[in-house]
């Protein structure tokens, strides 16, 4: 016979989901701040009550109170003497002020204790009796060993996790009282909070949004949202955006964070403390109702944690699988003397598996065992000390089952596994004469098939031969797929235009670069809809450099854009995939930011002819005045009028500068004031004043959005002109100088105003970007010149004619040089096999670096040797010196190895980066104060037989490298001519190279013969921009262009569109300004701008403002 709960252990109910809509959980928040909030709810409304103010939230619950505070609920009146009408049966009522409460309980039939005699006085309810009182209270009678069930399925029990005999807090018990004033009564339309006449308070819907995203390595992102996300949307790798691409996109069991791996390569790779911005786009939440729409989060990458040993799992008794906290370095964590098992060195191979894995074979007994970790290192080069794990090795005898199949493209394909996969022969689909390509990649339980052809659309078989686990089981497997087309079309998630001329355009995949650099797919135009001409543009589409890289497409155009709202389309784009999508147009808007106000940036006294342009005219003195904005030059406002000037010549100022008191004089009336361009202007002193003004004073001028100078008015300190800009230069990769500029900011940069020299030979650069607002500039070396790690003979050199200057005029100093500064760290050398330049002899360890060095301190615990084998404080280092590119370590004993495979490791402590202990021998002094370079810290691996004296008779690394540089090149990039010549060095330094009777000599002279043929390549994008140079030098200049050449400047301009962003970077500056000069003139008179008819005037004006 089934018990019934009728009286305090109740209840019997029929469920009936939409009866208890209301019940449901609101928004997701902290399980304390849910507790608190119910309570205080509860105190609020008369029901719950403490002690001073405290409501022992945490305090169990006794089951007396609970019936006093279930006849508050109730709204229970005239309890006082009720016991005495009620005749009690319980004999274990130990305080009789409860007598009355338990006696309304039972009268309402809603409480009856253990037994008629025994109430349970003093004990702690649980959660399962107080759902089956609760649930009675609605109205219903449920069996008693169904009440929590049920109460969850309602929802009831939302924020208290509690199983059946929990005994329940008074803040658990105000939660789920709360609930339930949310929960229809039975059979009824209303909730038990109206039927009893208490207002609940309403849940404000949870805005869906991104809470943080932070880091605790620097491989992964993870980003947490304000609630659970749909599975698809959060894993799909198009729907983020970031400087490096993604390998994978997981979610976690919390169903509100998903993890973001970056790719499998040395380069994706975060910097620490670096501040960056991932672009979130289209991830939806839970139930659909809510999606993110290109929403852009800053953060700082960090990285505190060691990393740790997460899992070890036995694969039968052939393998282990070592999982991490983390994901770590191929090396050394795929070094068999990173682990230990039983306490004996690994004997068989160790397989590393992206991110965070290594498998190790090993022959295992059945049974427990322990494996013992070290040295394993993440990408911050923390390395985890020795720790010990057991785990258990048990027969394998099932073989691999294939658990899932996901289409990366109609032609790629990653299938999944319920275990890890050692091997796979072959794999095909619907027959053999479709194969996969070989060998077929895999990484743990995943392996990725790629085929030769596209799978067409609708159902298909996999078939997938050989596959082997690591206990040896092998089986052959095959799955039905429903292959649909991919459709994700390529979009553009963000356009950004910073400095009101930078714009950065971001896809949400990868798309066709070629066509992604197409000026003519991108339109930018006026809020009007009307095409911009001039400023790098022609008719609306970009007629400067574009470059492509990891689904952003940036350009620049030569001035600041006006303020103001733009529109943007941008269309004719495909993505990279089988199907080669075609992108959703786009159509957007853009503002290029308010300037805010402006103020007086520099003030200056020249002597200068009257025409500057020219050098024509009477010499006089000028005063010159730039502000920080393009400025108003229309109006009693603008800065053309002489009147919202005045200067003075006994001006005070402290010494810091700022203003104390002046004698002000207006300038004479008819004086004119040129504007040089549309920051500056340029005033005529009066000749009787021209030796001595001391400042300016500027009122009521506004900037071009008609914000007036800061505070109304603005006095100025006058100062010397520059007779140059100075500047200094250091070198910062082996192909990549910077150069700063003595922090004066430069207007224009010409690349073609600077070169590298060294040893008489002069080596020309581009500019790749500026920084600073052009008081930085950061130069490229071409045509495949490597600087060497000393940056020993180089200088950088301006020409003797140089464009690059300030608004102002105050040119770079022509003619000038300055040496190179070395800020490259020297790095370990290697053989041409890969390995490491690492001697061993006795107790002496040599490392060759590729450049001098030097030893500073003498501190020997910056450097630590070990040997495989050996424990880790046996070697101690007595000694550490430099003898020009080599460090030599002095240890207290010899190394004598087990076996010549053991690891010989030498670690350079990473605090190296400040001791400087090991450094080059550079004299670093920009910026003040650095310093030489600091060796990295690094651990080195090489095996003992590797590491012998006379193993290189003769160091052909350069040679090496040389070659190697050689053959990463492609025929298809370069002329014929050049590249036959080019060939037969290549040629004969592969014979030298493997000679082993080459003398020195003979290697210094082949790596000087092949470099000049490596130099001496021209590249079909060079020849394709000489081939558009030659057309532009054909055009008359802009002044001399008339309408009958109109049909040579359109095939030029289709010449240079054809282009590519490479070749189009080619173009010198000087011809391409020429160019887009003939452009702006062509456009000028295709639309008549010499008539007076108001539409030529608005397109004059137009064309002015974006010239601006």
């Amino acid at each position: 016979m089934r018990k019934i709960i009728s009286l305090m252990l109740v209840i019997v109910l029929i469920i009936s989901s939409s009866i208890f809509a209301a019940a449901q959980a609101g928004p997701e928040e902290n399980v304390e701040e849910q507790t608190n909030k119910a309570g205080i709810f509860l105190q609020e409304s008369g029901i719950l009550k403490g002690d001073n103010g405290d409501l022992m939230l945490d305090k169990k619950l006794k089951r007396q109170d609970m019936v006093v505070l279930l006849s508050r609920l109730m709204g229970a009146k005239n309890i006082e003497g009720l016991s005495k009408v009620i005749n009690l049966s319980f004999k274990d009522i130990s305080d009789s002020n409860y007598t009355d409460y338990l006696a309304w309980g039972v009268a309402n039939k809603l409480i009856e204790g253990h037994s008629p005699e025994r109430f349970g006085f003093n004990e702690n309810i649980t959660a399962q009796q107080f759902s089956a009182i609760i649930l009675r209270v609605l109205g219903y009678e449920i069996e008693y060993d169904k009440s929590l069930e049920t109460a969850k399925g309602f929802g009831i029990l939302n924020g208290a996790e509690v199983e059946s005999s929990t005994e329940i807090t008074r803040g658990e018990m105000s939660v789920i009282t709360l609930n339930a004033l949310k929960t229809f009564i039975k059979d009824s339309e209303i909730t038990l909070g109206q039927k009893l006449g208490i207002e609940v308070p309403v849940e404000t819907p949870q805005k869906f949004e991104v809470v943080s995203v932070n880091t605790d390595n620097l491989k992964e992102i993870s980003v947490v949202f304000s609630e659970k996300v749909d599975r698809e949307s959060a894993a799909m790798l198009t729907n983020y955006s970031f400087d490096f691409e993604f390998e994978y996109a997981e979610l976690s069991e919390d169903g509100k964070t998903v993890v973001l791996t970056l790719k499998d390569d040395e380069k994706s790779v975060m910097e620490a403390q670096k501040n960056y911005k991932l672009i979130i786009n289209k991830v939806e939440n839970e139930n659909k109702t809510a999606k993110l729409e290109s929403t852009e989060i800053p953060f700082t990458a960090t990285d505190s944690t060691i990393p740790a040993v997460k899992e070890v799992r036995g694969l039968g008794t052939k393998a282990v699988q070592v999982i991490f906290s983390e994901p770590i370095k191929r090396k050394p964590a795929s070094l068999a003397s990173s682990y230990k098992i039983d306490g004996n060195t690994v004997s068989g191979s160790v397989k590393y598996e992206y991110p965070d894995t290594v498998i190790i074979s090993a022959d295992l007994t059945e049974g427990d065992h322990k494996i013992s970790v070290s040295g394993v290192e993440d990408f911050y080069n923390f390395s985890m000390e020795k720790v010990e794990m057991n785990f258990t090795a048990a027969e394998d005898e099932d073989a691999p089952e294939i658990v899932s199949v996901n289409f990366l493209d109609l032609n790629k394909a990653v299938v999944e596994f319920n275990e890890p996969i050692k091997s796979v022969k072959d794999g095909y689909y619907d027959s053999k004469s479709n194969p996969a390509k070989n060998p077929i990649k895999i990484n743990c339980n995943k392996i990725i098939l790629e085929f030769k052809g596209k799978i067409e659309f609708g159902s298909a078989t996999l078939y997938i031969d050989g596959i082997e686990d690591y206990s040896g089981n092998k089986t052959d497997r095959s799955t039905v797929v429903d292959l649909k087309p991919n459709i994700i079309s390529p979009e553009v998630v963000s356009v950004k235009v910073e400095d009101g001329r930078s714009f950065t355009i971001v896809f949400n995949k990868d798309v066709n670069s070629s066509q992604a650099e197409r000026g003519t797919n991108y339109t930018i135009a006026w809020a009007n809809g009307n095409k911009i001409n001039g400023n790098g543009l022609s008719n609306g589409n970009p007629v400067v450099p574009m470059k492509y890289s990891n689904r952003k497409v940036t350009f620049s155009l030569p001035k600041i854009m006006s303020y103001g709202e733009y529109k943007i389309q941008i269309n004719g784009i495909q993505d990279t995939s089988y199907l080669k999508n075609d992108m959703v147009p786009y159509d957007g808007n853009f503002v290029v930011e308010d300037l805010g106000s402006p103020i007086i940036d520099k003030a200056f006294i020249s002597n200068e002819r009257e025409n500057v342009e020219t050098g024509e005219g009477k010499i006089g003195t000028y005063l010159y005045i730039q502000f920080s904005n393009d400025m108003n030059t229309d109006g009693e406002n603008s800065i053309l009028d002489i009147n919202n000037y005045s200067y003075s010549m006994n001006a005070e100022f402290d010494k810091d500068g700022k203003f104390k008191s002046a004698d002000w004089k207006e300038f004479p009336e008819r004086t004119d004031v040129d504007l040089f361009d549309f920051k500056t202007v340029r005033i005529k002193v009066p000749e009787e004043e021209k030796g001595g003004i001391k400042a300016v004073r500027v009122i009521s001028v506004k900037n071009r959005v008609g914000n007036y100078i800061k505070d109304f008015v603005a006095v100025r300190k006058i100062e010397d002109k520059m007779d140059a800009v100075h500047f200094v230069a250091k070198a910062i990769d082996e192909d990549t100088i910077q150069v700063d500029f003595t922090g004066i900011k430069l207007s224009v940069i010409d690349e073609n105003d600077f070169f590298v020299r060294v040893n008489g030979e002069d080596i020309s650069i581009v500019l790749e970007s500026t920084e600073a607002e052009g008081s930085v500039g950061i130069f490229k070396i071409t045509g495949g010149h490597k600087i060497p790690p000393n940056v020993k003979g180089y200088e950088f050199w301006s020409k003797p004619d140089v464009r690059s200057q300030t608004a102002f005029g105050e040119k770079v100093s022509a003619n000038s040089s300055t040496k190179l500064e070395d800020d490259i760290a020297p790095t370990v050398e290697k053989y041409g096999n890969g390995r490491e330049c690492i001697v061993v002899d006795g107790n002496k360890v040599e490392i060759t670096f590729d450049e001098p060095i030097k030893v500073n301190y003498g501190n020997t615990n910056i450097v630590k040797v070990g040997c495989e084998g050996w424990g880790n404080d046996e070697f101690v280092v007595k000694e550490i010196k430099s003898v020009r590119e080599k460090l030599l370590i002095i240890l207290n004993k010899a190394i004598e190895p087990k076996d010549e495979l053991n690891i010989i490791t030498v670690t350079i402590n990473s605090a190296n980066q400040t001791t400087k202990d090991i450094t080059d021998e550079s004299t670093m002094t920009m910026p003040v104060g650095r310093g030489p370079n600091a060796v990295s810290g690094q651990t080195l691996y090489i095996p003992y037989k590797d590491a012998t004296r006379g193993k290189i008779s003769v160091n052909k690394n350069k040679l090496a490298e040389i070659i190697k540089e050689g053959e990463e090149k492609e025929e298809g990039d370069y002329t014929e001519e050049t590249w036959a010549n080019f060939q037969s060095a290549l040629e004969s330094a592969r014979e030298v190279y493997n000679d082993e009777n080459s003398t020195e000599e003979e290697v210094e002279e082949t790596v000087s013969s092949l470099r000049q043929s490596i130099d001496g390549l021209m590249t079909k994008d060079q020849a394709a921009a000489n081939s558009v140079i030659e057309k532009i030098n054909s055009l008359p200049s802009a002044e001399g262009l008339t309408l009958g050449d109109k049909d040579a400047v359109l095939a030029c301009k289709e010449a240079y569109n054809n282009l590519t962003s490479t070749q189009k970077s080619l173009i010198p500056s000087d011809v391409l300004s020429k160019f887009l000069d003939i452009l702006g003139k062509l456009d000028e008179l295709e639309d008549g701008s010499g008539q007076d008819s108001e539409e030529g005037i608005e397109k004059n004006q137009q064309e002015e403002t974006t010239q601006q």
